[in-house]
């Protein structure tokens, strides 16, 4: 099966995977006993319909519940009796990533809007770029937006608009600015957000200094030989050793 997506739960005990038959999408959940992942096994599996799923991750307040989305639905999953119960949501959007805040869930659509979710019901959603949102990660003062043209957003929990970055304009060369991926360097005391790093449709490798305002380009090697179709498709750090688990 193509894995897709990799996603470890807040206390990296647990690891959710989301691959592809060919027909159906489905769910994996792993888990470690001794929290080393030498005794992985899997612990749970469900078929998750046949839409494509964009982002599964274990919730911020709970690591037996999951949520995923994708074409125009969001899946709200929980553990029960050793297996996995869904309560489906539709929308009219593809929801294209989402993070887990606190309480709250923050998906990004197709169309560049963020939808606010708590207790399963959409609370608010607020235009937010001029294009899809293709990646969010949880920060220190809530969550980080990036675009398909390359505008990364640094956010409050109250959806207030922290600072905002234009990383296609720091790289007039690049061939494709969609922000695919997300990651932070937060401060030592954990109150703000110093660094961002994020990565383009095409590889490039951007950081991102909060402080300084300023975006750097880090790695353009091979960007324009990278096929979307093959490759490695889902990377997740590994929480135990200082190495990348990858699928391909």
């Amino acid at each position: 099966h193509n894995v897709s997506i990799l996603s470890f739960s807040p206390d990296d005990t647990k690891l959710v995977s989301v691959s592809s038959d060919g027909h159906n999408q489905i769910i994996c959940v792993w888990m470690t006993l001794n929290g080393e992942w030498n005794d992985a096994h899997l612990h749970l599996q469900t078929l998750a319909g046949h839409e494509k799923v964009y982002f599964c991750h274990f919730t911020a307040t709970n690591q037996a519940h999951l949520v995923s989305g994708g074409s125009h639905h969001v899946n709200f999953w929980s553990e029960r009796h050793s297996t996995l119960g869904v309560s489906k949501h539709s929308h009219q959007d593809t929801l294209s990533c989402g993070v887990s805040v606190h309480e709250t869930l923050i998906t990004g659509t197709k169309s560049g809007a963020l939808v606010v979710w708590e207790e399963q019901k959409i609370v608010k959603e607020v235009q937010a770029h001029n294009d899809g949102v293709l990646s969010l990660c949880a920060c220190p003062e809530g969550f980080v937006s990036g675009c398909c043209k390359g505008v990364v957003i640094l956010w409050s929990n109250t959806l207030q608009k922290v600072a905002s970055f234009d990383v296609a304009q720091s790289s007039p060369s690049s061939l494709q600015s969609a922000i695919c991926s997300i990651d932070i360097t937060p401060h030592l005391n954990g109150s703000s957000t110093m660094k961002i790093l994020v990565r383009t449709r095409y590889g490039e490798i951007f950081e991102i200094s909060c402080l300084a305002e300023q975006v750097y380009l880090l790695c353009t090697a091979g960007c324009e030989h990278v096929d979307m179709n093959r490759g490695v498709s889902s990377v997740s750090p590994c929480p135990v050793r200082p190495v990348i688990g990858e699928s391909i």
